[in-house]
């Protein structure tokens, strides 16, 4: 163990309030995916925001400020563990809820790659194709709709699920129905065949436009490419630090159509619209 990280294990155990608001902090400077400088513009101050697949936490530090409150839904234990010691290490108004969103309630296999957790799923149809040799493990996690929580004032959703985004989406609908969020979908092909098309034809029914970030702007996913978008062999690995190599686009932003206008009046100080 190097000197630098004992003298933050010894400042995580002294003063974990202290060692959590700079973790914070350092999340709100560093992040990769552009998408999160929409964040003002997606998330209401006076609204609940919910991150399905919360992961390590950036999006939580980064919606914190932008929302009433957040929920996070994190399916592996020892990740949502950790983010329950950092909310309630800096006195978040997040609540952390252990569980995997689905279209039904039980039960279900979390399959995990031990070098890149990040890519964990319940996605039976996601094969998790990787070319290092990760070792892969599988944990039964509880499963739940997110229509069951029964939640209202839902200004934003960012979720991220490695391919169970339609069911997530299914489970979710009266939610969405009631509360018109924004929403920010990670959504690949190479996670589940069609998806792209799939999960905008599915929210097609609440009129949601769609859009993704490409060279700085705004673009309508009408204009999207597979082929020129969605190459996989231009998405990194943690081999190489996540490093893309080309044009990779996953994040797609759906905008309620009351709300069309104001976003792109506003978002444009950062990414005008093609």
């Amino acid at each position: 163990m190097s000197i630098k990280s004992s003298v933050g294990s010894i400042i995580k155990n002294i003063l974990p309030g202290y060692y959590w608001a700079r973790k914070m902090s350092y999340y709100k400077q560093h992040f990769s995916e552009v998408e999160m400088k929409l964040l003002p513009y997606l998330c209401k101050k006076d609204k609940t925001s919910l991150d399905i697949g919360a992961a390590g936490g950036v999006f939580i530090a980064n919606m914190l400020g932008v929302s009433k409150n957040v929920i996070a839904f994190e399916p592996i234990p020892a990740d949502a563990a950790i983010l329950k010691t950092m909310v309630e290490a800096t006195k978040s108004n997040v609540k952390i809820e252990c569980v995997a969103l689905s279209d039904k309630s039980g039960e279900a296999t979390l399959r995990m790659m031990a070098n890149d957790l990040g890519r964990s799923t319940i996605e039976e149809s996601n094969t998790l194709d990787d070319h290092t040799g990760s070792l892969k493990t599988g944990i039964k996690v509880p499963i739940k709709k997110l229509d069951d929580f029964i939640f209202n004032n839902i200004g934003f959703i960012k979720i991220d699920v490695e391919g169970h985004e339609l069911s997530v989406l299914r489970g979710s609908k009266e939610t969405i129905r009631r509360n018109l969020p924004a929403l920010l979908i990670e959504i690949e092909d190479r996670h589940k065949l069609n998806a792209v098309a799939d999960v905008p034809l599915f929210l097609k029914e609440f009129g949601y436009l769609v859009y993704f970030i490409l060279d700085g702007k705004l673009t309508p996913i009408s204009d999207f490419n597979k082929t020129t978008h969605q190459n996989s062999s231009n998405i990194g690995t943690y081999t190489d630090g996540y490093v893309r190599k080309g044009v990779y686009i996953n994040n797609f932003i759906f905008i309620p159509p009351a709300e069309v206008s104001k976003f792109l009046s506003d978002a444009a100080v950062i990414f005008p619209k093609k």
